[in-house]
C-alpha cells in the first residue's frame, strides 16, 4: 500500500497518517516518558557517600548486589585518571532512591 492524500491506496479506506502513526513519529519527539533516574548512594565507613545514577530498577538491583559483593570502584569526574577501589568491608550501606520498588516483601521496622 502507498500513502497519498489521506488515502492508503489499494485499501479503499480513508485515513490519515495521524490515524496510524504513533505520536513520536508524527511529531519527531518521543511520546514515552523519560527513563527514571535512580540514584545509587554508597556509604563508606569513613563517612563519605558516593552517588551516581542508573536508569532501570533491574540495573539498580544489579549494581547494589555487585557493590555489596565486590566493593565499590570510584572514578571522580574531577579526576578521571584515578580509580579507587573500596573493598566490601568498607561499605556500610548501599541505597537506591528515585522510584517505587515493587516487592512482595515490604519491611516493618521496630526497635528493641
Amino acid at each position: 500500500m502507498q500513502q497519498g492524500d489521506g488515502l492508503f491506496k489499494g485499501s479503499g479506506h480513508q485515513c490519515s497518517a495521524a490515524d496510524v502513526l504513533p505520536e513520536f513519529v508524527r511529531t519527531g519527539s518521543a511520546a514515552e516518558p523519560p527513563a527514571p533516574k535512580i540514584t545509587i548512594s554508597v556509604y563508606i565507613d569513613d563517612g563519605r557517600v558516593y552517588d551516581y545514577d542508573v536508569s532501570t530498577v533491574a540495573s539498580a538491583r544489579e549494581h547494589m548486589a555487585a557493590i555489596v559483593a565486590t566493593g565499590y570502584r570510584s572514578v571522580q569526574e574531577a579526576d578521571p585518571t584515578t580509580l579507587t577501589h573500596y573493598p566490601p568491608h568498607r561499605i556500610t550501606k548501599v541505597k537506591a532512591t528515585g522510584v517505587t520498588f515493587q516487592t512482595g516483601y515490604y519491611d516493618r521496622v521496630r526497635g528493641t
